[in-house]
């Protein structure tokens, strides 16, 4: 009987220990799971994020072209505020579908980075609204034929510079801007490219 007693004892004690073991083994197996999806959701929101920060650089190149074409204009008609107007309103639609793709990005770069995250998407979202009001001074100059620019000249000259320029120009101001807001997003996103 002790005998029967005593190897039961021994297999109830294997099978608890198994069962420990198993728990153990299990828990770092679901440490590691964890550990691999946080790293994969990290990759792909860096790697989405980091297509959507190009994205929006080329759209803000595309609509701040220096090139006119008389196609872009209603008619022609370049001379006209209202010209203008639709002629910017049609380079606009592609920036705000790019603009929109990029914050709905940055918000999830956010929830994952918090708000040093944020700040570098401030600095580009800041960038396409100042090239925004810059067009609207722009149009309004237009409708004035001209009278705002002239009374303050500096500004005419600021306000066209945020308006168009080239994407390789190293003289323009906003250009120079644009550079360094993506340059900042590529810097911060280097960590979480990297696979480790």
């Amino acid at each position: 009987m002790v005998a029967v007693e005593l190897t039961s004892a021994v297999a109830d004690v294997v099978t608890a220990a198994a069962t420990l073991g198993a728990v153990v083994v299990a828990g770092f197996g679901l440490q590691a799971w964890k550990k691999e999806l946080k790293g994969r959701a990290d990759f792909d929101t860096a790697r989405v994020w980091a297509k959507d920060t190009y994205a929006l650089r080329e759209a803000l190149a595309s609509y701040r072209s220096p090139l006119y074409s008389a196609a872009e204009f209603p008619e022609g008609d370049q001379h006209s505020a209202e010209g203008w107007a639709a002629m910017f309103q049609n380079r606009w639609r592609p920036l705000s579908d790019a603009l929109s793709q990029f914050d709905s990005t940055a918000l999830e770069a956010e929830a994952l980075w918090g708000s040093s995250a944020r700040d570098k998407a401030t600095r580009l979202r800041r960038c396409v609204i100042t090239v925004f009001v810059a067009t609207e001074s722009f149009v309004e100059d237009k409708r004035l034929r001209g009278a705002n620019f002239e009374a303050d000249e500096a500004f005419g000259q600021r306000t066209r510079a945020e308006v168009a320029g080239s994407a390789d120009s190293d003289t323009n101001a906003m250009t120079a801007e644009i550079g360094r807001a993506v340059k900042e997003i590529e810097d911060f996103l280097k960590t979480h490219l990297s696979r480790k």
